[in-house]
């Protein structure tokens, strides 16, 4: 058939379907009748929009490309047959017909090369896929499930879902840097880092005669970075590149740094990395971006300061709130060396914890807080940072943990993951976030 009889058929179809709709029109209920009206024009629009991409694939042909194929390897196959395949589609089950290669000794032992060229990996297309693979990085795979076969009138099983979800999250780690552009840049440019807490679970050898599966659940971190630009009075602006891992501190520093580069953060004339105190937060600054200012969370510092209070003064509210509302003034003004002697004082009063103490006993409670003040000090001249326009408080990354990691990872409290499906996870969750 010519391109001028695929248009003239698909034309005369569309005319009899427009046709008949409004034929049709006269017999829907009041009360409901936009409804009746949406739903039979979508599907109209869907049928008609199967015979048009029946039609460009059938007119694509079948990728015969004579008797020998040689693919990227160098393997030979011949050609053997063609093979049709039903393919769930965006508009509807389609039909392709491909040409089949051989070759007993090659692995895999046939090949049909259209798939190659059309994006074909199994029964759904690449959009259905992307479809699938964004819902499931927002709700439950049954939720998934059910809005697909709502929206799409596609019936997929919870595995299938699970199964298409994984493998786009897959591929997102390993090609993240090839999707991910590289920008001219800021000349102010933000790192922030935490981890969240994910649920995790590994499969236990079965007791004998039993057939149930045994699990032993823990909970992981989830390492996030978020990159960003920061404005003159040290405020983020709206474009946030996100990474997530739980793979552990080595492969998400190499995420990071993609995001990093890529957005020239490296580059950047003031560039600010955010943490709190934890030791792996700048050991990882110092791997990936030696140069970077480093501040930490202001609002962490004033809950330490919380927690001083609260194991000096247990009971006396009006007096914790005294105390800490001078202290987070000091720290405000860069004035940290006055903050560190207050809690010295507190800590000799109070005397030296015992090696046994009780993790709640007012003594190590001090004696951690002068240990964290004063190696987090150099980080703590937020006067500085104030005037200089940089960012002081990591809300950005925390708000990141409860829209990336929290809000798919825990939708209710007892989920639990394996690692690599939470790894999946959040890789979409991470992209779909940019």
């Amino acid at each position: 058939m010519t391109q001028a009889d695929c248009v003239e058929s698909i034309m005369a179809h569309v005319r009899g379907v427009v046709e008949g709709l409004f034929a049709a029109s006269a017999d829907w209920c009041d009360g409901h009748w936009l409804y009746e009206a949406e739903y039979a024009t979508r599907e109209a629009v869907l049928a008609a929009g199967r015979r048009l991409l029946q039609a460009l694939v059938d007119r694509r042909g079948p990728g015969h490309v004579g008797h020998w194929h040689t693919d990227a390897s160098g393997e030979v196959r011949s050609f053997k047959e063609y093979k049709t395949r039903a393919v769930e589609t965006l508009v509807g089950r389609v039909s392709v017909r491909r040409a089949s290669y051989h070759s007993p000794s090659a692995t895999p032992g046939t090949v049909q090369p259209l798939d190659a060229v059309l994006g074909l990996r199994h029964r759904y297309s690449e959009g259905v896929e992307e479809v699938i693979a964004f819902n499931a990085s927002q709700l439950t795979y049954e939720e998934t499930a059910a809005v697909l076969e709502k929206a799409l009138g596609l019936r997929l099983s919870q595995t299938a879902v699970q199964s298409i979800a994984a493998g786009w999250g897959e591929e997102a780690m390993a090609a993240r840097a090839d999707r991910t552009p590289e920008e001219r840049g800021s000349s102010r440019m933000a790192i922030a880092v935490d981890a969240g807490k994910v649920r995790t679970a590994e499969r236990r050898r079965k007791r004998r005669g039993s057939r149930k599966q045994h699990f032993t659940e823990h909970w992981t971190d989830a390492k996030l970075g978020v990159v960003y630009r920061f404005d003159r009075r040290g405020k983020s602006q709206s474009d946030q590149r996100y990474v997530a891992s739980v793979q552990g501190k080595e492969p998400f520093g190499q995420a990071l740094w993609t995001q990093i580069a890529a957005s020239g953060a490296d580059r950047a004339k003031h560039v600010v990395w955010l943490g709190d105190g934890a030791e792996w937060v700048w050991s990882l600054k110092r791997e990936h971006l030696p140069h970077a200012v480093e501040v930490l969370d202001f609002y962490h510092a004033r809950d330490h300061l919380h927690t001083v209070a609260r194991a000096l003064w247990p009971r006396r509210t009006s007096r914790r709130r005294r105390w800490v509302k001078t202290q987070e003034q000091r720290l405000f003004t860069g004035r940290v060396a006055r903050v560190l002697r207050e809690l010295r004082g507190h800590a000799r009063s109070l005397g030296p914890p015992p090696d046994d103490v009780a993790g709640d006993d007012p003594r190590k409670a001090l004696a951690d807080n002068v240990r964290y003040f004063k190696n987090n000090a150099p980080r703590m001249r937020y006067d500085l940072y104030r005037r200089q326009g940089y960012p002081i408080g990591s809300g950005v990354v925390e708000s990141g943990c409860k829209h990336v990691i929290a809000q798919r990872m825990k939708i209710t409290a007892s989920m639990s993951w394996s690692r690599s499906r939470a790894e999946a996870v959040l890789q979409l969750r991470s992209l779909v976030r940019m």
